[in-house]
């Protein structure tokens, strides 16, 4: 087992299967290639602010999980609050840009 911040995760399973969980640099860097099917459906969900996580084995892209993260329901207010006080507000974050911007603008902050 193998773990690269921010790119991903490898593993030997049962001494068999050559397992690659990440982004798509880590899928690039492991020598899989992901289809442009799979490719559209990864933008579409990021798009919508998910983050993807793409699955492959023993050299063979196999699929991609997206996951969302949801706004805690106080969030707007405590953003308009701190706006309202003259307060920049700005959204940091580890994800992705396209999932970055999607939870931004939600907030009214893009």
């Amino acid at each position: 087992f193998m773990s690269i911040s921010g790119l991903g995760v490898l593993a030997e399973v049962d001494g068999r299967y050559r397992v690659v969980v990440g982004n798509r640099a880590w899928m690039d860097q492991n020598g899989l290639c992901v289809p442009r099917e799979s490719e559209q459906y990864i933008s579409a969900r990021e798009q919508e602010g998910h983050t993807t996580v793409l699955v492959g084995v023993d050299g063979l892209f196999i699929g991609a999980l997206a996951l969302a993260d949801t706004l805690k329901p106080e969030a707007m207010a405590v953003v308009r609050y701190l706006q309202r006080k003259g307060t920049s507000v700005y959204l940091l974050s580890g994800d992705n840009r396209k999932t970055a911007n999607h939870i931004a603008v939600q907030l009214g902050i893009a």
